[in-house]
């Protein structure tokens, strides 16, 4: 998000039930900024729903384990997983209520993919996320306001 953005946002003198976080924290290059003016405009008893990539996806790790890198999304600036998540949130005065691994349900057969072991990767890489969901693709965090005043 450009910094243009930020400053609307702090302008905007309304505080809302549900700010919607989805998709875009890795993108940003100051996501403690970002997660201030979330926790600015929330009320009190508002909620923060997060969306982002997680970092401990199978996918990424069997990248590293069989190929010596990782595929890397060049618009993503971080990347999180529960741990980062959490740390984050609790230094910008938010907390998590419910946190959920999830799997990507959007999968579609990809003419480029050239062999059967590719278009058998995405079945085989969903069951190793049901096994342990902490290797999920996606995380979905609800997050609410800190109610001590120490964000660390």
């Amino acid at each position: 998000l450009s910094r243009l953005r930020f400053m609307k946002a702090k302008e905007l003198d309304k505080k809302f039930d549900v700010v919607m976080v989805g998709e875009i924290l890795e993108h940003v290059s100051n996501p403690g900024l970002l997660f201030d003016n979330v926790r600015e405009h929330m009320k009190d008893d508002g909620i923060a729903i997060i969306t982002t990539p997680n970092s401990l996806d199978y996918a990424a790790i069997l990248n590293v384990t069989f190929r010596g890198s990782s595929h890397i999304n060049k618009d993503h600036m971080s990347w999180h997983n529960y741990a980062t998540l959490t740390q984050l949130l609790g230094r910008h005065g938010l907390e998590i209520k419910d946190f959920y691994f999830l799997l990507d349900n959007n999968y579609r057969y990809d003419k480029k993919w050239k062999s059967i072991a590719m278009h058998m990767r995405y079945p085989i890489l969903r069951a190793a996320a049901m096994f342990r969901r902490e290797f999920s693709p996606h995380l979905l965090c609800v997050a609410q306001k800190k109610t001590s005043k120490n964000f660390i």
